[in-house]
C-alpha cells in the first residue's frame, strides 16, 4: 500500500506541476497581447505627417570649392534676408526677403586652368541643408596644356546605380612622340587631389587601347585606364564628382571632372 500511496503522490505532484506550467504559458501569452502597440488614431496619424511637412526658413548660405563640405575648400558664408520683389511676385509674400548677395575673395587660392565646381549650400533653421553645384571657369592660369583625358565610362551628367560602378577611358598628350607624354594619374571621389576620396591610378598604361592607337599613333596603344568605385554605401539620388588627375611628363598635373547620380 505504501508503494501505491508513494505514485499516487508522483502523480498528483506531476499533474499540479503540469497545471503550473499551463498557467505560466497562459500569462506568457497574456502578457504579449498586453505589450501590443494600439493602432495611431487617424488624428495621430495627420499630427504625425503636418509635424513632418512643418516647413523651415533658410538662415545662410555656405560656399565651398572644388568639392563638398567634407573635402571642398571653405570660402566663407552669408545670411539670407534682402528683399526680392520679383521672387515674392512669383511664390508669395512669405519668400519676400529670400535674397542674398556674397563677394568670393579668391585672390588667395591658386586655381588651375579649367572648371572648377562651386558647392553652394542653403542651411536652415533646423540646421537642415541641401546644396546645388555652380561652375567656375578659369582661364590662363596653371595648368594649360594638350593632355587628352577621355573618360568612357561614367558619361558625364550621366545616372549610376549604386553598387560596384566602373571607371574607364583614356589619356595621353597628343605632342609626345615616344610614348603616351603621361607618367602618374590618380582618380579622386568628390574633392580635389589629398581631399577628396582615393580610388585608385587607374591602372595607367597596362591597359591596351588599340582604338587610341589607330587614332593617334601606335606609341598610344598602352593609355587606357580602369578604377571601381563601390558606391553601394552611398545614398541614392545623390550628386558626385569624380577628378581624374594625369601627370604630365615633365610637366604639371591636369585634370578632368565627371559628374553623375545615384
Amino acid at each position: 500500500m505504501a508503494s501505491i500511496s508513494e505514485k499516487n503522490i508522483a502523480t498528483e505532484t506531476e499533474t499540479v506541476q503540469q497545471e503550473e506550467k499551463e498557467e505560466d504559458r497562459v500569462t506568457v501569452e497574456e502578457k504579449k497581447i498586453t505589450e501590443e502597440k494600439a493602432p495611431e488614431s487617424e488624428e495621430e496619424t495627420k499630427e504625425g505627417e503636418d509635424a513632418e511637412k512643418e516647413p523651415q526658413t533658410i538662415k545662410k548660405l555656405q560656399f565651398y570649392l572644388d568639392g563638398p563640405k567634407d573635402s571642398g575648400t571653405f570660402l566663407g558664408e552669408t545670411s539670407v534676408g534682402l528683399k526680392r520683389e520679383d521672387i515674392k511676385n512669383i511664390y508669395g509674400e512669405n519668400y519676400l526677403n529670400s535674397g542674398f548677395e556674397y563677394n568670393i575673395d579668391l585672390s588667395d587660392i591658386s586655381l588651375s586652368s579649367g572648371i572648377h565646381p562651386l558647392f553652394v549650400y542653403a542651411v536652415t533653421d533646423k540646421d537642415e541643408s541641401d546644396y546645388i553645384i555652380e561652375e567656375l571657369k578659369t582661364e590662363g592660369g596653371p595648368g594649360d596644356s594638350n593632355v587628352k583625358i577621355n573618360v568612357d565610362n561614367p558619361l558625364n551628367l550621366s545616372i549610376v546605380k549604386p553598387g560596384e560602378i566602373l571607371i574607364e577611358g583614356w589619356a595621353l598628350n597628343p605632342n609626345a612622340t615616344e610614348n603616351s607624354g603621361i607618367d602618374e594619374m590618380h582618380i579622386y571621389l568628390d574633392g580635389p587631389m589629398d581631399k577628396g576620396i582615393y580610388l585608385g591610378d587607374g591602372n595607367y598604361g597596362s591597359i591596351g587601347r588599340t582604338d587610341v592607337a589607330d587614332a593617334f599613333g601606335p606609341q598610344f596603344r598602352d593609355t587606357g585606364f580602369r578604377a571601381e568605385w563601390d558606391a553601394s554605401q552611398y545614398k541614392k539620388n545623390e550628386k558626385h564628382y569624380i577628378y581624374i588627375y594625369t601627370h604630365n611628363i615633365g610637366g604639371q598635373w591636369e585634370k578632368k571632372i565627371i559628374e553623375v547620380y545615384l
